[in-house]
């Protein structure tokens, strides 16, 4: 999931400091919230009515 990596910049620090500057860096694994985003557009699209459906009526002749 997320991933925190300590790196050495490979500067040497200011005078007086001792040894290196040391940073962190985080990764995230963005494959989660792609998987979700794709399967609430996929609902969406399924699940809304773009239009309702219209109907009209007709009068049909009586029978003889």
């Amino acid at each position: 999931m997320a991933e925190i990596s300590t790196e050495s910049s490979g500067k040497k620090a200011e005078k007086g400091s001792k040894g290196r500057i040391r940073r962190l860096r985080i990764r995230l694994d963005m494959t989660p919230m792609v998987d979700i985003a794709f399967l609430l557009l996929i609902f969406y699209m399924v699940t809304t009515v773009f239009a309702a459906p219209q109907t009209m009526e007709i009068n049909l002749p009586d029978e003889t």
